[in-house]
């Protein structure tokens, strides 16, 4: 259970991975966001996978 729970926002971020091309806006991007921000992003990912 809890590597599906890993895996689904783990399959988004990947997808927003693909639009990252450059490997600084990256980390540019993961500093940008705090590690609660991105959380409540994994949970919104796994709650719109869930509902469809």
């Amino acid at each position: 259970m809890g590597g599906v729970i890993i895996l689904t926002p783990y399959t988004a971020f990947a997808e927003e991975l693909e639009k990252v091309k450059n490997v600084e806006e990256l980390m540019e991007f993961l500093k940008s966001i705090s590690p609660k921000e991105l959380m409540e992003a994994f949970r919104e990912a796994l709650w719109e996978k869930t509902k469809s």
